[in-house]
């Protein structure tokens, strides 16, 4: 029966995920027209969306531990040896967080059948997505010292000494999402005269996509050394 020897390296910790961002404040309408016999008091135009809140970047994954050092002194092993001394794997970089939502724009006040309506307000820009964490390092492969008589019995004698592989990067997503225009608020639409409705408003940039992080580096090679003691 084969033994195995294994002193290969511990994989790497993912990192964190990023935080999303707060969606912008929703903007107030604006207040109607007052009418009066003598002065009239022209509606308001709404106040704009507040812009979402960009997310916050995901943290890099760790590196993963090395192969361990090893070092032995055999006159058998009748089944043969497989030794195990791979680095080991880079963890996960962190998701970055998404862009929060931009806020609506404020309607426009009603003109109330004496005054134009009001302007509607633009909505918030969205907030833009963040990057994803780099993925960890991968550990370096270990030295395996291996020493034997010449009348040793060992058997057939493996190894495997690779490096870790590179974590993957955390992921990048999407951008909020501009918000909605406001509409304009009505005008009068009397017979004799007629005041115009107020403007709508576009709707808000939706923010821009987070970049997908980078893979880890992968791990050197490690040593493997087969000796004669004499």
């Amino acid at each position: 029966m084969t033994s195995t020897i294994d002193r290969s390296g511990d994989a790497g910790a993912a990192g964190l995920n990023g935080g999303s961002g707060a969606a912008g404040h929703v903007g107030a309408d604006g207040l109607p027209a007052a009418c009066s016999y003598f002065s009239d008091t022209p509606a308001q135009a709404g106040q704009a969306g507040g812009a979402g809140q960009d997310g916050q970047s995901g943290t890099d994954g760790f590196a993963g531990g090395a192969g361990k050092v090893t070092l032995w002194t055999v006159k058998t092993f009748n089944g043969g040896v497989t030794f195990l001394a791979n680095g080991g794997a880079g963890g996960v970089g962190g998701n970055g967080g998404g862009g929060g939502n931009g806020g609506k724009g404020g309607n426009g006040g009603s003109g109330n059948d004496c005054e134009p309506g009001g302007d509607g307000a633009g909505g918030g820009a969205g907030g833009n997505g963040a990057a994803g964490g780099r993925g960890g390092d991968g550990g370096s492969g270990g030295t395996v010292h291996l020493l034997y008589d010449d009348d040793f019995n060992i058997g057939p004698v493996e190894h495997e000494i690779s490096g870790g592989a590179g974590g993957p990067g955390g992921q990048g997503p999407i951008g909020g999402l501009g918000g909605a225009g406001g509409v304009g608020g009505d005008g009068d639409d009397g017979i004799l005269w007629s005041d115009a409705d107020g403007g709508n408003a576009n709707h808000g940039p939706n923010g821009a996509n987070g970049a997908n992080g980078l893979t880890g580096a992968a791990g050197k090679v490690g040593t493997f050394i087969f000796q004669n003691l004499t």
